[in-house]
């Protein structure tokens, strides 16, 4: 739990006042005499226990709704877990190789992954975007838009330990997201386990429909 303005809880100090209260009541007693209150013992002494219940449930009252009352003003929260990372820096490792050609569901798969980029990243947010052969430092959506819609194809195979390892040369006193995009062709499943404690990852697989491909084994002139 976390207070929006916790300097108000030095009022609990004042907790003491119903205390000292409860403690030293100036209240006065008069002596009346009887001639006889041999009948009248048993029921002094259950009214006496009666009045101290009575006293210590109103010390306890008077303490919980001063309590109560310090703890409204300071304004109490439960940070939620998205506010938690908010500060973290986000890099983006998107597969660019030539599977990436393959068809989904709705389209070509690299061309896919980057239209859910460009109508899910907030325009206000900085991060980082690497792929097999580009790297954007630091940058927002819409510096690298263009960029991103005319994003070639690369022979470079995918090797996310690589391009992990350049986030990480990317000297930062936040912790980082990593958020892999790939069809995770040629990619070895411990490649994306290799992370720090100060790194949390995220792994969006994209799958294509057809899987069957044609290779050429050899060409020779006769």
């Amino acid at each position: 739990m976390q207070f929006k303005h916790p300097e108000v809880l030095y009022f609990l100090s004042l907790l003491v006042l119903p205390i000292l209260v409860h403690l030293f009541q100036l209240r006065r007693f008069k002596t009346q005499y009887f001639t006889n209150v041999r009948f009248l013992k048993e029921l002094v002494v259950q009214t006496r226990k009666s009045s101290t219940l009575k006293k210590y449930l109103l010390l306890a009252t008077r303490l919980l709704l001063l309590t109560f009352l310090i703890l409204a003003f300071a304004q109490p929260f439960w940070e939620a877990k998205e506010a938690k990372n908010a500060k973290n820096e986000l890099y983006i490792i998107l597969d660019n190789s030539f599977s990436m050609q393959a068809k989904g569901k709705k389209g070509e798969l690299l061309k896919r992954a980057v239209q859910d980029i460009l109508a899910e990243a907030p325009e206000s947010a900085n991060f980082s975007l690497l792929t097999n052969t580009e790297s954007f430092w630091n940058t927002d959506i819409k510096s690298i838009q263009r960029e991103l819609q005319n994003l070639s194809y690369s022979a470079t195979p995918f090797e996310p330990e690589r391009l992990i390892a350049q986030v990480r040369a990317h000297r930062s006193t936040f912790r980082k997201d990593i958020v892999v995009i790939s069809d995770g062709v040629g990619t070895r499943a411990e490649a994306l386990g290799v992370l720090n404690n100060d790194e949390k990852g995220y792994y969006i697989p994209v799958q294509a429909e057809k899987t069957q491909n044609i290779a050429i084994d050899s060409v020779y002139l006769d």
